[in-house]
């Protein structure tokens, strides 16, 4: 992926996220996506608090606490 200025990700046909890679793997758009560039873009863990700007906390199983976007 490194070579390639853009990826596109499908599932069962239909295109799933096209970006560079580097969003690709920062930003997977779905599960799916996450699921497919590696599990390593995974994690378990629920919202502990949500912040202003559209920002939460998410407390992992570890009891890691990392800031990141709400998504619906």
């Amino acid at each position: 992926m490194t070579l390639s200025d853009r990826v596109i990700v499908m599932s069962e046909g239909v295109i799933a996220q096209v970006e560079a890679p580097r969003e690709v793997y920062d930003h997977p758009a779905s599960a799916f996506v996450a699921g497919f560039i590696g599990e390593s873009n995974r994690f378990a863990g629920s919202v502990s608090r949500v912040l202003d700007g559209g920002r939460c906390i998410v407390c992992t199983e570890d009891g890691l606490e990392i800031t990141g976007p709400v998504v619906a």
